[in-house]
């Protein structure tokens, strides 16, 4: 783990990143990728009546397996192949240990159907407009959190989504809400650092990722997950970018401070390309939807907690002036969905 700034010096998003560094440096990196197939979803009638690709078929899994029991490093799909990973319970062992305030975070978001902004309308929109996927297509989802992106992929394709996360809470929600939605046979769970993916080149035909790949950084995450795309593979990634070059002092400061990488939306799309996609398009998430999708229950689940301790109350003033920032500077920056294809 790298030295870091005092926890008073740390704002949200840099609390973020220690998250991922906090335990991907305990995190096991196993080599040796085989193939793991999960059993096929039932197939469901679409209640919308549109036409819908027939992806009902199961998605075979690379993930990477010790030398000692040719078994996953971690796996959370419930598949019966897997049913006995990890029995030592790893992802538990190191949130025991993990920052104070890091788990303060967790705790404050958790429950939360997502993590961080989005919008299942956008969402939707932007997979209408994909290109033809396969017939059985292989999807992830990168940074999953309680898992509002994975569902809707396995909704919308009627396919197996496999959500990975490093934040076992996380996870665990995510399958509460797979579970009472119906979709507990087509989430697969996969507890892994993403820097550091069990999944074959090639393996992946959509690669889903909102608001997560800032960990490392845009044009490192592209680099380190363009090999998993198949050809023709699609990618809808979701960061963090400046919408005008006017930048005023106040959120300057703060992102610099928070995302040094951050970088407008040319600067992305230049980065795409270097890292070998062809790019689609691109939507910006409208500013109304940072509200009403998380920081509006972001603000009440705060003003619900009684008595919280130090810790929670440092976290949650650093929280409420990352909401203020942007309560002012909405229109300089937000979330873009950058659309990527692999080409041929």
């Amino acid at each position: 783990m790298r030295t870091r700034k005092s926890d008073r010096d740390l704002t949200p998003e840099q609390r973020r990143r220690e998250l991922i560094d906090l335990l991907g440096s305990a995190a096991a990196r196993m080599p040796n990728a085989v193939a793991i197939p999960h059993d096929p979803p039932r197939k469901k009638p679409s209640k919308s009546g549109q036409t819908r690709l027939d992806v009902s078929a199961e998605m075979p899994l690379s993930v990477s397996t010790s030398k000692e029991t040719d078994r996953p490093a971690r796996c959370d799909c419930h598949a019966p192949a897997c049913a006995q990973v990890d029995p030592a319970g790893r992802t538990a062992r190191i949130f025991r240990g993990m920052d104070e305030t890091i788990q303060a975070l967790i705790d404050l978001h958790r429950g939360l159907a997502r993590q961080g902004p989005g919008d299942a309308r956008v969402s939707r929109q932007i997979l209408a407009e994909l290109p033809t996927m396969p017939a059985k297509p292989r999807i992830v989802d990168l940074g999953c959190g309680a898992g509002a992106g994975a569902m809707l992929l396995a909704e919308y394709f009627d396919a197996p989504v496999t959500a990975v996360d490093l934040a076992q809470p996380f996870l665990d929600d995510m399958m509460q809400r797979a579970g009472a939605r119906g979709l507990a046979d087509r989430v697969h769970p996969l507890a892994c650092d993403f820097a550091d993916l069990p999944l074959a080149p090639g393996s992946v035909d959509l690669l889903w990722s909102e608001g997560a790949a800032y960990n490392l950084t845009f044009a490192g995450a592209l680099e380190k997950w363009r090999p998993l795309l198949a050809p023709r593979g699609v990618a809808g990634i979701s960061e963090l970018s400046w919408f005008t070059d006017d930048i005023p002092d106040e959120p300057r400061r703060y992102w610099e401070a928070a995302y040094p990488a951050m970088a407008d939306e040319a600067t992305n799309i230049a980065h795409a390309h270097a890292a070998g996609f062809d790019v689609l398009g691109t939507r910006r998430l409208p500013a109304q939807a940072w509200w009403d999708h998380y920081y509006n229950p972001l603000l009440e689940r705060m003003a619900a907690l009684s008595d919280p301790d130090a810790t929670m109350q440092a976290v949650i003033a650093e929280v409420q002036a990352e909401i203020d920032l942007f309560r002012q500077y909405r229109a300089c920056y937000g979330y873009t969905f950058y659309v990527l294809t692999s080409g041929a």
